[in-house]
């Protein structure tokens, strides 16, 4: 057996580390499921499902890299789709854990042996990659750990939409998001025809879409969030416009068969 090589072993060390440091203990702490969210963001990936199905395999089952506080692995599950999750979070493995969800304490694409899936769902993950090398690295893994029309499937911030809010709605977003560079990404690691869909308010008719986005585009968050936090409350309005008021884009690649 050939010893492995210094940039090998520096992958392997560095992606143990990964998975052995603690990482969003403040999403799960402090952004966690409330009585606000929970109703709205079931309804949301309830919707991203219904977009997003005719696009994906019959005999789907979802690999969901990033479960999150696990709204879409419960409509998964309602809809009766096989699934399992892999997060680099030991608290939100303990949450899935907890919910009944078979997940994998690992930074991607450290996926089990024995897992089969031939979907690989990232909602609101790839922009938390460090820098387009590590965005691409992602992409070409899901790619290669795909079965032959497998669907690769990526939920994130339109940056356009977001502008500076992209930043400053989470510490960890590095890699900024938009239609025209997920495209180029899926060509480059080898995806052919990619199809993007563009959603706002969990609509995507374009001209209904176009009204709200300009709607939206005139709500004062700062205002509404400085208002709600002089009372000690959260800042619901910001929270709100990244699920529903700021368009999001919504792109799948099949591998070839």
């Amino acid at each position: 057996m050939e010893a492995p090589t210094s940039e090998a072993a520096s992958a392997e060390e560095q992606r143990s580390t990964l998975v052995n440091e603690a990482y969003y203990n403040e999403y799960v702490e402090f952004r966690g499921r409330t009585r606000f969210s929970v109703p709205l963001q079931n309804f949301y990936h309830r919707r991203m499902l219904a977009i997003l199905r005719p696009q994906l395999p019959r005999d789907a089952s979802i690999l969901e890299v990033g479960f999150g506080h696990g709204h879409f692995a419960e409509q998964a599950r309602n809809a009766r789709i096989p699934y399992a999750a892999i997060d680099m979070s030991e608290p939100v493995c303990e949450l899935a854990r907890s919910m009944g969800f078979k997940i994998t304490h690992a930074a991607f694409p450290g996926v089990p042996e024995e897992s089969q899936f031939n979907v690989i769902w990232m909602s609101h993950v790839l922009e938390h990659a460090r820098d387009w090398h590590e965005a691409r690295a992602m992409a070409r893994a899901a790619y290669e750990l795909l079965p032959p029309s497998g669907v690769y499937v990526v939920i994130c911030p339109d940056i356009h939409s977001w502008k500076a809010y992209f930043w400053s709605m989470d510490w960890s977003h590095g890699y900024p998001t938009s239609a025209p560079r997920l495209i180029q990404l899926f060509h480059d690691v080898g995806f052919r025809e990619p199809k993007v869909t563009l959603v706002t308010t969990a609509i995507t008719i374009r001209p209904l879409r176009a009204v709200l986005d300009m709607l939206f585009a005139l709500v004062p968050v700062e205002l509404i969030d400085g208002i709600l936090g002089f009372f000690r409350l959260r800042p619901y309005c910001s929270s709100f416009m990244s699920l529903f008021g700021w368009r999001h884009v919504v792109i799948t690649g099949r591998r070839e068969a």
